[in-house]
């Protein structure tokens, strides 16, 4: 709905107010060329929030079908966050958090794996934000 709503209504005002802006052009082109995969990525990444990203991605010209499909290819992750912030919890509550070897290589692999994503994310960015030669002669 976020989506949505951000795409039908606000879209157009972005359009038009940042119609000559070279870096948010070529902000908008990565995420683009990065479609579904970027979309995932942002999904998974904890720092940001759902509807926060729901409302940004649909300020951007990443089409629906993308949107869509990275929204699904990371329901798996988020089940497993959902899954490890219960155990932790039931840990915490039922004062038997003792970090066993399972605990521990789960916490290293989902650090892992948000590292992983932020310097996916980066590397998209900066290639978003680099001007190309020809962009950089037109100016």
């Amino acid at each position: 709905m976020a989506f949505g709503l951000s795409r039908s209504i606000f879209r157009p005002w972005i359009d038009r107010a940042l119609h000559n802006r070279g870096i948010v052009a070529r902000l908008d082109q990565a995420v683009v060329a990065e479609g579904w995969r970027f979309v995932c990525l942002m999904r998974v990444s904890p720092v940001m929030p759902f509807a926060a990203t729901s409302y940004g991605l649909g300020l951007t010209r990443i089409n629906q079908r993308a949107y869509l499909l990275g929204t699904l290819a990371s329901l798996p992750s988020m089940a497993g966050f959902v899954a490890f912030g219960a155990f932790g919890k039931a840990g915490v509550v039922d004062r038997q958090f003792v970090g066993g070897p399972m605990q521990v290589a789960l916490m290293v692999v989902g650090l892992a794996m948000i590292a992983w994503a932020i310097l996916r994310l980066n590397a998209a960015m900066r290639t978003a934000l680099v001007p190309s030669p020809q962009q950089a002669a037109a100016v």
